[in-house]
């Protein structure tokens, strides 16, 4: 088997010629699945462009949002020791994955320090996720909302955020009637617009504000 040759110094830089080649593209349009909940794990997935959901469900079939990642990214690095995925994960837009068989991926590993770091960035950021729901499950829901969609905005290099006010829900742990009534309460204010399903962010500074009360 030949060798992976990984050049790059900072893979966040050069990860197009120096990863991504290694892996297989796929374009995903948005809501069908990436992988499911319960399925034997086959390869590991890099989110490259795009907006992903990553959901758990109960045994009553109530779905709780885990994480959106940002681009640049793994998702479904639990299958690593090829066993089941313990989430879902869904496209909220369109978006552009890359695929690695995971003995591809042992390969680019075993031959890359670079790739060994953004695995361990990717769980990093996992945990400190964890760490964030704690504290936010104390914030009041304004809060909730402002740090949810400051983190996409963000993350998604200041996009508009295609997502439903039922996706935003599952995500900060309220309902959807009281996610409607904050958004409506910010559009009024015009931190932000609402447009097609679609938010955008006017005025981050504004929400950022709500995280100092």
């Amino acid at each position: 088997m030949a060798s992976v040759n990984l050049r790059s110094d900072v893979i966040e830089e050069n990860i197009q010629d120096s990863f991504l080649k290694y892996g297989k593209r796929l374009y995903k349009k948005r809501k069908p699945p990436i992988f499911n909940q319960g399925q034997a794990g086959e390869g590991n997935n890099y989110l490259h462009q795009g907006l992903v959901k990553i959901v758990t469900f109960s045994s009553n079939g109530n779905e709780r949002i885990l994480d959106i990642p940002k681009p640049g990214q793994f998702i479904g690095e639990q299958v690593m020791d090829h066993r089941f995925y313990f989430s879902s994960a869904y496209t909220i837009e369109d978006s552009v994955i890359y695929y690695f068989p995971l003995q591809k991926m042992q390969q680019i590993i075993n031959h890359s320090p670079e790739v060994n770091l953004l695995i361990i960035n990717s769980m990093i950021h996992k945990i400190r996720l964890l760490a964030s729901n704690i504290v936010l499950s104390s914030f009041s829901a304004e809060q909730r909302i402002a740090a949810a969609l400051l983190d996409i905005y963000n993350g998604n290099q200041s996009k508009p955020i295609l997502i439903t006010q039922q996706d935003l829900a599952n995500y900060v742990g309220l309902t959807r009637i009281t996610v409607y009534k904050i958004l409506k309460d910010m559009k009024q204010d015009k931190i932000i617009d609402i447009k097609n399903r679609t938010i955008f962010i006017e005025r981050p500074d504004m929400l950022e504000k709500f995280m100092e009360l």
